[in-house]
């Protein structure tokens, strides 16, 4: 039997690594923390559970592609709850709140009469966001090519009213591309980017079973530290634990900077990684969190985002005094009873991350007064949630946990103006060795790394299958169209 050894245990090792099982390979998948899930991790403070990642899941609505790929890894699918909020986000501006509502056209109505002048604005946006939930392939292109080139603070810039420029700008930031902002908002109205009951931490279990089940390894509390390669091939995956993993294919399903630093020379890393690096167009971007206990449910049965304002003198300057909300009252065994978890971020800038990085003397003194000026903001906003704090963690703990470049879990921005880089799966010079993770596709997130697990996994098993058999399909054509269809690999 074939192997295949994995490195990194976020949706994209772990779909690669379920794929590969499937395909009948022997998969060992490596994960250097203490359990799977790569960003997808969690942890308990005082009996709170703090999920560090997921906001939603786009792949939530039945029928999609991307929804058969989360039920064939187990993400999705019978006996998981789908938790459905009403809004996307609401800002909580100077006396008035503004909501983005699931409904469109009742949140043109508010926002419009909020402000009749920037009526015909408002209209085009949220035109635009039902046309991307719902209409027709060439639709929906013409409306990437209208947005194409503006920022969410262009249209921010573009309205008349203050408040309505704070609450389009809330949640992704002013440098964002607006198209991110509405392809977001058009999935979650069309019901595709809901939230799986349990959250990150259900998510990472979930495809460990799946795993489990279809017969790969997952090894956790072990670091790869080196690819040992010959005459053009990995032969190896090298451990700090002094295991050498032998393999016939290395997937690499972690941070690209890592794989092309640590586990390989730098001279195989693709042209794209360092263009898309130092282009200034596409700076990185981490963030701040704070985690609160909570006496009561807050906001009542909100699972998205609320936005509220704090002191933009003690928060990081990219949010310009706004701090990001999640309740987690939907979720009643993150908790002890009666009490609910609540956390806020921050986003920062590249130079603000790096500063972070740095681990001086005074590093836990930033951090706390980080987290109590998130508190002050809360208290001054909602003075009956009297909010104890429970956890703070900064650009550090993720390089330091998952070896983030630069502490940012997230990948690059997506500004206006500019395709998407894509990174090769292939790693140019070494015949059996992948990439896959959410680096591999702007702009990342769960569903551009699970997609490109697929990818690296259907590539392996098209070109060296073992068996000769996929289960449930026949052995693929020899048209690439038909390759993927086969292997139901998404585009």
């Amino acid at each position: 039997m074939k192997k295949a050894v994995v490195i990194g245990s976020g949706p994209a090792g772990m779909t690669a690594g379920i794929r590969l099982a499937e395909g009948g390979w022997d998969v060992t998948v490596l994960e250097q923390q203490a359990g799977p899930g790569g960003n997808l991790r969690s942890w308990t403070r005082e009996g709170h559970t703090i999920d560090n990642c997921l906001h939603w899941l786009n792949g939530t609505r039945d029928g999609s592609s991307l929804n058969r790929l989360w039920r064939s890894l187990g993400v999705l699918g019978d006996g998981v709850e789908v938790v459905k909020s009403p809004f996307f986000y609401r800002s909580h501006l100077t006396g008035s709140t503004l909501t983005l509502w699931r409904d469109p056209d009742r949140t043109e109505a508010e926002l419009s009469e909020k402000s009749p002048r920037d009526a015909k604005a408002v209209r085009r946006f949220f035109r635009a966001a039902k046309t991307l939930a719902y209409g027709s392939p060439l639709a929906r292109a013409a409306v990437a090519a209208r947005w194409y080139r503006v920022s969410v603070g262009d249209f921010a810039d573009s309205l008349y009213d203050r408040d309505l420029g704070v609450f389009f700008s809330d949640y992704l930031g002013r440098e964002y591309a607006a198209l991110g902002l509405l392809f977001a908002y058009a999935a979650f109205l069309s019901g595709d980017a809901d939230l799986p009951a349990g959250g990150s931490p259900g998510v990472a279990e979930r495809m460990a079973e799946k795993l489990a089940l279809t017969g790969g390894k997952l090894i956790c509390s072990v670091r790869a530290t080196a690819i040992v390669t010959k005459n053009g091939r990995a032969t190896a995956v090298l451990t700090d634990r002094g295991d050498a993993f032998e393999a016939d294919r290395v997937i690499a399903a972690c941070d690209p900077h890592v794989t092309f630093s640590r586990l390989l020379p730098p001279a195989y890393a693709p042209a794209a990684l360092e263009r898309t690096d130092l282009d200034p167009r596409t700076p990185h971007f981490s963030s701040l969190h704070a985690a609160f206990s909570i006496s009561a449910p807050f906001p009542p049965g909100a699972a998205w985002a609320n936005v509220i304002a704090g002191d933009p003198k003690k928060l990081p300057g990219r949010t310009r005094g706004r701090v990001i909300l999640r309740s987690f009252a939907h979720e009643p065994g993150f908790a002890p009873e009666g009490k609910t978890v609540l956390q806020a971020t921050c986003f920062v800038s590249d130079a603000d991350a790096e500063g972070w990085l740095v681990r001086g003397r005074d590093y836990a003194e930033r951090k706390a007064a980080f987290a109590e000026a998130v508190g002050e903001a809360i208290r001054e906003a909602f003075p009956y949630s009297a909010p104890r704090l429970i956890d703070a963690w900064t650009p550090a703990t993720y390089s330091r946990y998952t070896s983030a470049d630069r502490g940012d879990y997230i990948g690059w921005l997506l500004p206006a103006g500019v395709i998407p880089p894509r990174l090769p799966e292939r790693v140019r010079g070494l015949s059996n060795v992948s990439l896959a993770s959410g680096w591999c596709r702007m702009p990342g997130g769960l569903p551009t790394a699970a997609r490109s697990g697929a990818r690296a996994a259907a590539d392996i098993l098209i070109r060296d299958p073992a068996p000769r058999s996929f289960p449930g399909v026949t052995p693929p054509g020899r048209e690439k169209s038909k390759k993927r269809r086969k292997f139901d690999l998404p585009s």
